[in-house]
C-alpha cells in the first residue's frame, strides 16, 4: 500500500514479490502512479485528490492537510482482503466505523486539556500497537507540534525519568494486557508531572 503510489520501498518490495511468484495486489490513492501501473491488481481508494499527492511528497508536512482518511481507508481495504482470504464473515464498516465513532467523542472531552500546555508529546504502545504509536506520533509531527512514539516498556525504562510536567503520554492500550499494564503506569507517571491520555476499548 502506498498512498501516493511513488513509495520507493513500497514499489521494490511489490515487484520483489512479483519476481518470486506471488500475486500482488496494490493499494493506493493515485491512479497513474508507478504502483497502479506496474501491478495487474491495483485498488484507487480515492480518499486524497491525485493533484495534492503530485503537489508534494508528503502533502501534510508542507500543507497541514492530514492523510488520516487515506490511512483508514488502507486499513479497512487490508481487513476486508484478509477476511475474504480465510472465508471470514466481516462487516469492515461496522467494525471499525462505531469504535471510531465512541473514540471521537471521547477524545473531544479529554483531548484539548490533555494536550493543552505541552511541549514534548510521546505516543506509547507496546507488540501491535507500536505501529500505531508511530502514525499517531506522525500526525502531531506534521501540524509543528514536538512528539515522539516509543516502545512503551522502553520509554518507562529511559526516557520516562527525565519526563516533566510539560510530557503529554498518550498511552495505547488497545487490549486487556495493555490496560492492565497503563493501571500500573500511569499513577507513578503522574508523580513525575506527566499527563497521559490512555486510549482503551469501551467499559475501561
Amino acid at each position: 500500500a502506498s498512498v501516493s503510489g511513488r513509495t520507493l520501498r513500497t514499489l521494490e518490495a511489490a515487484r520483489l514479490a512479483h519476481a518470486a511468484g506471488a500475486a500482488v495486489a496494490g493499494i493506493t490513492d493515485n491512479p497513474g502512479s508507478p504502483l497502479d501501473e506496474e501491478l495487474a491488481t491495483c485498488l484507487v481508494l480515492g480518499t486524497a485528490p491525485p493533484a495534492e499527492l503530485a503537489a508534494h511528497a508528503y502533502a501534510g508536512y508542507k500543507n497541514h492537510v492530514a492523510q488520516t482518511q487515506s490511512f483508514t481507508a488502507v486499513w479497512a481495504v487490508e481487513l476486508a482482503l484478509c477476511a475474504a482470504a480465510t472465508g471470514a464473515e466481516l462487516d469492515v464498516a461496522a467494525r471499525i466505523g462505531r469504535p471510531l465513532g465512541e473514540l471521537d467523542a471521547a477524545l473531544e472531552r479529554a483531548a484539548p486539556e490533555h494536550l493543552a500546555g505541552g511541549a514534548d508529546f510521546v505516543f506509547l504502545g507496546s507488540g501491535p500497537h507500536l505501529p500505531m504509536a508511530r502514525y499517531g506520533a506522525a500526525k502531531l509531527l506534521e501540524f509543528g507540534l514536538p512528539a515522539q512514539a516509543q516502545c512503551l516498556e522502553e520509554w518507562n525504562h529511559l526516557e520516562a525519568f527525565v519526563a516533566g510536567e510539560r510530557t503529554r503520554a498518550v498511552f495505547l492500550a488497545g487490549d486487556e494486557p495493555s490496560f492492565a499494564r497503563a493501571a500500573e503506569l500511569v499513577g507513578p507517571w503522574s508523580e513525575l508531572g506527566v499527563q497521559s491520555l490512555v486510549l482503551a476499548p469501551p467499559n475501561h
